[in-house]
Order: C-alpha cells, then structure tokens, then sequence
C-alpha cells in the first residue's frame, strides 16, 4: 500500500506498487478457474522450498532481503521498499534472485522468452537499478517454477539503465494522482461551507427530521435501521445525510439496491444535487449482461472485441480521468454515458463502469457487489472502513444473503460434462464429483432429505478445488485447440469448476447453520401389469432437479463481519417490522445499532386498507375458492375508477383466476415470468395514462416493489393472500433454525417475508401527499391476530363482508367516483 504522508511530504511506496501504478496495458479477461487465494498459496510453497534448497547449496545465499531506494520528485521525498527472493555473493558479482511461479508444464514453460515476463522481468531490473545506483556490480536471475510439475525456468537479466527514467514516470502518475484527488477532496469539503444543496426544493414533511436524525448516528459509526412509509422520502434524505457525512470526513458512499429501478431512482435524485452545483463523482454499475455491446457475453480479446486492447484504449485516451467532464456530464455517469463512451472507444463498458467506481465518491449498484463473496469489490473489502453504505429495500437482503450461501450443484449438469470430457485429463475431477453424488443421492429413498456438514465429504470438495485449479492452464489452451463444449451450451466444465468453488468458499466458514439437501428428481414411467398400464415413479439422475445444495439458514452469520467493517450504514425500507427480526439477520450488536421509525405525514383520510375474510388463500383452499375469488375481485374492478393493480402470490395462482374475473371495457395487463427490462418499462408507462388499466402481476416481482407511478396513476392495489414463501424442505429447516435460535421460527421463517412483499406491494398506492386509494388484503389470515401483528402500522385494515360497498364510500367522500 502507498503511504502518503502529507505533513512531512514523504511517499512510502512498496515496488510491486509502484510496477502497478497507472492503469494496466493490454486485453481486457476474465481468468477462468483459478482462485487467486490458491494460486498464491501455491507460489509461497515454490517460494520457499526453493529458498531452502538455495541455502543449503550456497553458504552465501540469503533469503528474503530488504532493498531501499530514495529519490525527491518535486518537493516529495519518495522511499522505494522491495524484498529480494534471493541474494548471493558469486567472484566479485553480485547476484540478485527472484522466483516466480507458473501454471506452465514444462514443455510450454521451455517456450518462454524473456518478453512474455515484462512484468517480472521489470521487478527484478528494479531492484538491480537500486543495488547498481549504490556502485555494486551486480546481475539478476529470473527462476520461473512451474507449480505442475516442478520444471524451472532460468532468464539472466542485467542492469537497466533507462530504469531511472521508468521510476520517475511512474511517480509522476501516483503523485499526480494524489494531488489531483487531494484537490477534489478540499472541492467537495468547500461545499459544505455553502451548504450541500438537498435534491429538491424544499423538504417533504418529516424530511427534514430524517436528516438530522440520521447525520449525528452517521458519525458515531451506526448503522442506521431506518424504517419509513413508502414516499416518505427516504432515498433523497438517506443520499443526502450520507453524502454530507462523507465529505465532512473523506469518505465513500456505496448505494447498494436490489433492482435496476431503485437505482435509476437513486441516480434521478443526485442529477438533482449535481444541477443545483454539487460536485460528485458518481457511477452506476449495472450488471454485465445488461450493458454488454457484444453479441455474447464473452470478456476475453479472442471473442470480445471491446475487451481486446482495453487497457491499452483506457491510458491512450485518458478515458478515466476525461470521462467525469464527457458530454458536459457534472461528475453522474450513468449506464447511458457509459455506453456512449464505451461504443466511441470500443471498450468494456462493464469495466468501465467498474474502473471509474474506483474513483467515485458515490457508488450505485446490485447487493451483490456487496454482499455475495463471489462477486464482491475489492475496492470495498480492500478498505470497507472507507465507506458508507445505504442498503435500500433492505427487506430483502436476508433472503438474498441467505442466497449467495446456498449454492448448487446438479448431477445432471457433472453428468453432461463427463460425457464431453470422457477420456481426456480433464474428466477426472468431474469423474470424482458425479460418483461421491451419485453415492450420496442413492443413501435414502426419500426424494429429498439434509444432511450435516461433518456428514459431507469437505475434504473431497477441497481436493477437488486443487484439481480443478491444476487443470485451468491445459484447458485453456485445450479449449482454443479444440473446444469440448459449443458457444449456445457454453462452458460447462468451467461452470463446474466455479460451482465447486462457491462450495469450497461457503465451506471454509460454514458453521451449524449451514446444512446439505440432497434432493432426487423423479420421472414418471409406464409398465404393463396384468391389469393393463401402471403409471410409477422412479428417481430420475439426469433429472435437472437431482441435486446436491447447500443450505445457509442464518444470513447474520454472512452479514455480520460485512457490517462490522464498514464506517456506517443506513438500513432502510418501508418494511422493516418487526426491528428486531432485521437487526437480527443483519447480525448488528444492538449497541452498534440505531432504529429509528418514522410515521407516515399524508393525510391518513386519503387511504382506506380493507381486509376480506371471506375466502381462503391457502393453497390447499384455492380450487375451492377459486370462483369466488375471482367475484371479490370482479367486484372490485367494477366498484373503482382508474387504474388497479391486483398482486397474487405466484404466477401460477394469478393464472388460475384471472380467467374467472369479469373485465368490460379495461386494458388488463399481464406481467409474464421472462419479460424483458423494455416490455417492464413498457407496462409502467402504460400505467401512467391513468385510463383504467388492471394489472396483474406477483409480489415481490418488478411492479411491487421500487417503482413510483404518479398521481392517480394507480387507485386500488389488491394483495390476494399473504406471499408466504413456498413450501418446501428448505423453509421447514430455515423455521427450525429460527425457532431454536429466537423462538419464533414460523414468524422469521414464513410471516415477516412474505408481509414485507404485501407491505411494499400496498405502498404502489399512496406516493404523495395527494395521493388517494384503497388497499384490499384479500383472505382469512390477513384477518387473524398473529398476522397482522407482523404487518405495519400503516396497513392495520378494517374487515369488511361488502367491499363493493365500502370502496364506493370511500369514493364518495373523495368526490372521485
């Protein structure tokens, strides 16, 4: 790490620093089955094995030598600190050793030539250039070690005499870097001198309130459970208590969100700081299958050709540092900059986005970047203390969490990929992972069944993760020679292989709330008795349900040391009852932790939220009241104005009903289950005309929750029965969990999850203080005490048997109907 000090105007900087400062050179790739935790290991293993031996030969030999170089760059003095792996005295000459470790066998590791190792080979001339400028003669010797199978190869390097050029260019850049950061640093602490300018005019009522609740927790390093209504504010009042306490103390901000459409509201509110003067380095990232310019998502140079040569593009243009200023932006780079940019360019605008994320003040993006190990920043888990973090809609991230902990592998999958592979080198590790599932999966008779950890072979899925691993450089080169797979079936040995390493990776810190599910897929057959046809069942191992999982049980066990690292956080959603469920899942030690709950300010005459009783939602009920059902909401339809939307459950209870309801002159509309993000947009705008639409869609989808339609866009939003998660293997676990942990296992297991997406499906209704409307919760159990005690303070409903009636009422106190 580069230390600056600023008081005494001195640089510490490590070498392999300064080798990496400024933005890389070459292709943009994606390395394809090696963790680089393991890959590193292996070379330290090289490292000092080889190191004995050296000492043992040579009595002159030592190991691990400390190496400085001072030089002043302006009025900067700059201390250079390297390590040299070797270090011998031969005749008169001195002679530096460095060691590296390669994926290469030994026939492709005999091909090598000093230039494919520019970069090693810059290492060692380095620490020669400092040993040479002290009058030492001395030369270098680069040992490459293959980590395969032991082969060496030996480079003779010499000094360099231009080196002295290279450092200073080098410390050119990270000073100028410096500097330049330093200067938008006093910029953006200038700002609050003036007042930080809040995104809109004035604040909504209870706004202001927010802020200065939020600001004072900020700086005590709190993580701030934040509960409020829907349209309450919270975004503009979060981003702006969040950004104020950043600048006031150097800090970063991550906006992290659970769908594309909070982050475009995320960014609409700091456009509106940016136009009233703000400075801000701003960035979204979106994920990388929706903002890919190729015809395939593929980040090598072969296949790609935004991502051939990226990094040379990034320094020939500067586009990093030019970007801020592109198309008269104000320091907000959108996706839509980003492509502009990355199609005049022709680069990556995935990496774009994430390589200007590295410069920003204020990061937008998926939880994931956060929270799942797989995918996460490191210019976060590098230095988590440097950031804020505003988790929004953070309902949702304990079962996201719980997610990215539960990965899973199909036998079908490890069977489709030995067959291609049988034969070759690569097929072992597959051959290993398919018996050990095949063994597991024909132990019961059940179809699907747990198992503990210590009842799982963790040893095999290490061993396996080293095969894999040992194997990534030969199938590389086997994959350009020859592929296994074709490009529509992708690469499934490599899907594979990364499987194994999620495995491997949630392994190494699974504790008791971590079980295994082995689940058999069956197939129906037909065979001749002597009573003609008999239909049974018999599992089915290509079966895409044949499966081996994992499954995570308590997310606060992910989340706790996630939270614990970051400076502060902001918590927040309309839907964070009960407190004590999320603080718990969250895993915050409540003295760490500060909740604040926040009354909606709209006038309380504007909304009537009915419950009606009279049908059941349950699943074993809902061919029973099926017809019924879709009366209640035909009568709904009928008795209001203006534009519906009816929730269900499922897509395949919305399916059964809506053929029963009684529609007239209405536009229904429909949300499918594979829409594209065009035909969503579509539907909303749609739903803006305020000309009557009915639109059926499922809670917890796109339309349920982060979307904001404007006044009288929508005057009736039904729930039809409380969205339960379904019922399964995994959930009674996860109620078990819970019940011993908390004593409420049904509640943290079935009720809180599946409220909280009625809650955020009710909010669609009233945004604003003009807002008028009725939310209908539709089935017995919304009537039953244990669940409305779950549900929040704004949706206590009045039970009603004439709904029809009621919503006229309603109307007619309104003058609207």
């Amino acid at each position: 790490m580069i230390k600056f000090d600023p008081i005494q105007h001195t640089i510490d900087i490590g070498v392999h620093d300064l080798i990496d400062a400024g933005p890389p050179a070459g292709d943009l790739h994606i390395p394809m089955a090696w963790r680089s935790k393991t890959r590193m290991k292996e070379g330290q293993k090289i490292h000092t094995l080889y190191q004995k031996l050296r000492a043992e030969q040579d009595v002159h030999f030592q190991a691990e030598v400390t190496v400085r170089y001072v030089l002043v760059y302006k009025d900067w003095e700059i201390t250079i600190s390297g390590r040299l792996d070797g270090y011998t005295q031969e005749k008169d000459m001195l002679v530096v050793e460095e060691i590296k470790s390669s994926t290469l066998p030994k026939e492709q590791l005999e091909d090598l030539k000093l230039h494919d190792v520019a970069g090693w080979r810059r290492q060692l001339e380095l620490y020669l250039h400092f040993l040479y400028s002290q009058g030492k003669d001395v030369i270098g010797r680069l040992i490459v070690i293959s980590v395969l199978d032991a082969s060496e190869k030996i480079f003779t390097v010499t000094p360099n005499l231009q080196m002295e050029e290279y450092i200073v260019s080098q410390i050119s850049w990270i000073v100028e870097q410096y500097e330049e950061r330093e200067e938008w640093l006093k910029r953006r602490a200038l700002t609050l001198t003036t007042g930080l300018p809040f995104p809109h005019e004035s604040y909504r009522e209870g706004q202001r309130e927010l802020v200065d609740s939020i600001i004072p927790e900020l700086s005590q390093g709190k993580h701030v459970f934040l509960s409020a209504p829907t349209g309450s504010g919270k975004t503009a009042a979060a981003l702006y208590s969040a950004l104020h306490h950043a600048y006031e103390n150097n800090l970063r901000v991550f906006f992290a969100t659970a769908r594309t459409t909070q982050q475009l509201m995320a960014e609409q509110t700091v456009a509106f700081m940016t136009q009233k003067g703000m400075p801000i380095r701003a960035v979204s990232i979106r994920a990388k299958e929706k903002i890919c310019l190729n015809d395939e998502v593929r980040c090598d140079a072969e296949h790609c050709p935004y991502s051939a040569g990226y990094f040379d593009k990034l320094r020939r243009n500067d586009t990093l540092k030019k970007a801020w200023e592109v198309n008269g932006s104000k320091g907000d780079i959108w996706p839509s900059k980003i492509i502009r940019i990355a199609e005049e360019q022709y680069i990556c605008p995935h990496a774009l986005s994430i390589d200007l994320a590295n410069m920003a003040d204020l990061v937008i993006g998926d939880f994931n970047y956060l929270f799942d190990p797989s995918v996460r920043l490191s210019m976060v888990s590098l230095e988590p203390s440097n950031w804020i973090v505003i988790v929004d809609e953070a309902h949702n991230l304990p079962e996201r969490a719980m997610g990215y902990g539960s990965p899973r592998i199909s036998l079908c999958k490890v069977w489709t990929v030995l067959e291609k592979v049988r034969g070759s080198i690569f097929a072992r590790p597959i051959q290993k992972l398919y018996t050990y599932m095949l063994e597991v999966l024909t132990q019961h008779t059940d179809k699907e069944w747990t198992i503990s950890l210590s009842e799982f072979d963790t040893r095999l899925c290490k061993g396996l993760v080293e095969e894999f691993e040992n194997l990534a450089v030969r199938y590389a080169k086997q994959k350009q020679e020859s592929p296994f797979f074709d490009e529509e079936e992708g690469d499934l040995w490599v899907d594979v292989a990364r499987t194994i390493f999620r495995f491997a990776t949630v392994l190494g810190h699974a504790q008791d709330e971590t079980l295994v599910i082995c689940t058999k897929g069956y197939k129906d057959r037909r065979i001749k008795k002597d009573n003609g046809l008999q239909l049974f069942s018999s599992w089915a191992p290509r079966d895409e349900a044949t499966s081996i999982a994992l499954l995570n049980r308590d997310p606060s066990l992910m989340l706790a040391p996630i939270f614990k690292g970051f400076q502060s956080s902001i918590i927040m959603s309309a839907t964070l009852e009960p407190m004590e469920y999320y603080v718990n899942m969250f895993g915050i030690d409540t003295k760490h932790a500060s909740l604040l709950r926040y009354p909606s300010f709209f006038p309380k005459g504007n909304k009537a939220c009915f419950v009606v009783p009279t049908i059941s939602t349950k699943y074993r009920d809902r061919d029973r009241d099926r017809k019924r059902t879709a009366q209640i909401l035909s009568d709904i339809i009928a008795s209001t104005r203006g534009n519906i939307a009816i929730f269900f459950p499922s897509f395949v209870f919305m399916e059964q009903i809506i053929p029963d309801i009684a529609i007239t002159d209405q536009e229904l509309i429909l949300q499918t289950r594979k829409m594209s993000e065009q035909d969503r947009y579509s539907i909303i705008e749609q739903m803006k005309k305020e000309n009557g639409s009915i639109l059926c869609a499922v809670m917890g989808g796109i339309f349920s929750e982060g979307i904001d339609l404007p006044n009288k866009a929508l005057c009736c939003a039904v729930m039809v029965g409380p969205c339960l998660p379904q019922a399964s293997l995994a959930r009674r676990k996860i109620q078990e969990w819970n019940e011993a942990k908390y004593q409420k296992g049904f509640a943290y297991a079935w009720l809180v999850p599946g409220l909280a997406r009625v809650a955020q499906a009710a909010g669609r209704v009233i945004r604003t203080p003009s807002d008028k409307g009725t939310i209908i919760l539709l089935g017995k159990r919304f009537a039953q005490r244990s669940t409305q005690k779950y549900l929040p303070a704004e949706l206590k409903p009045q039970i009603t048997h004439n709904i029809s009636a009621d919503i006229q009422d309603f109307w007619s106190m309104h003058h609207e109907h």
